[in-house]
């Protein structure tokens, strides 16, 4: 098949792709890419339908600048133009049957940070001269859009094109029937008190373990909830997570937005929510160390 041949059929093949409900960007990004690649072929009078032809196109592409996720997705456009060709039975073999795709490494995206997520979120706030008299309603209808086009995407991490897509049906907005909701009460001042410190049970429930064996097998169940209720009754209980600390050596190097917010168990350099564990190794030189930490256990060996 010639390459002005192939030209002809780029409308047919969109039609094609319509019908089987590919996005309208997905069509634009394979006909453009099949369409290049085919004018390409005609400038230079080349058979279109050639693993050597396509593989100096793409070569051409990455020696001239374009970005390897460029040249990638170039390339799939022409494998699945050269696939549908073969399906309507135009070719007779597809002609790049195990093409390699160009190496391609995503681009590390950097986390926003929370000042940065509380800044974005700011850009959506109603301010009171707009909420006013004479405000619009478009104008906090759209604000209140945008927040929430926001919130979903940081907490779901869901695609900007399944975001678009997405629909009230979609969303479960039932609360659960032993969900706990609390609510503010604006007449009422909140007077804040320390709850009652007490024991009224031994530590017979407590367990010590080797510090060298193996302390669970893989398959055993672990139980990350406590349950905290009156003592004749669980009404009113809650439920509330068990901390689970990682042991390392030293808080050295944990940073990052949620990283910096974990509270570890570590021998030295603790941070300011790290937790000290001292122990018979660095009891004599623990002092400094306790000064920065949150807290501190200490293991005890016979």
């Amino acid at each position: 098949m010639t390459a002005s041949r192939a030209l002809d059929r780029i409308a047919d093949w969109q039609t094609a792709l319509r019908a089987e409900n590919k996005s309208p960007g997905t069509i634009c990004l394979y006909a453009d890419g099949a369409t290049r690649y085919l004018r390409w072929c005609a400038d230079g009078n080349l058979l279109p339908m050639s693993r050597a032809v396509l593989n100096s196109w793409i070569a051409g592409l990455l020696d001239g600048g374009s970005s390897p996720g460029t040249a990638r997705i170039r390339q799939l456009a022409v494998r699945r133009f050269a696939s549908w060709l073969t399906a309507g039975g135009e070719i007779h073999a597809d002609p790049f049957p195990g093409v390699k795709a160009p190496r391609y490494e995503p681009p590390l995206v950097e986390p926003l940070t929370d000042g940065e997520l509380r800044a974005l979120l700011a850009t959506c706030a109603v301010h009171d001269d707009r909420a006013g008299k004479g405000a619009r309603p478009e104008d906090t209808l759209n604000d209140r859009r945008d927040e929430a086009i926001i919130r979903i995407m940081f907490e779901t991490a869901i695609r900007s094109g399944e975001l678009v897509d997405l629909q009230l049906d979609d969303l479960d907005l039932k609360v659960a029937a032993d969900a706990v909701c609390i609510r503010t009460d604006e007449d009422t001042p909140t007077t804040a008190e320390a709850p009652a410190v007490g024991i009224d049970s031994d530590f017979g429930s407590i367990s010590l373990v080797s510090a060298t064996g193996t302390r669970l097998h893989a398959h055993s169940p672990l139980d990350l909830l406590t349950l905290i209720s009156n003592r004749d009754s669980e009404k009113g209980a809650v439920l509330l997570p068990l901390p689970v600390l990682p042991l390392l050596a030293d808080g050295k190097g944990l940073k990052g937005t949620l990283l910096s917010r974990q509270p570890c168990l570590v021998r030295s350099a603790p941070r300011s929510v790290d937790l000290l564990l001292v122990d018979e190794r660095n009891l004599t030189g623990c002092a400094a160390d306790l000064q920065t930490a949150a807290g501190a256990g200490v293991s005890i060996r016979d």
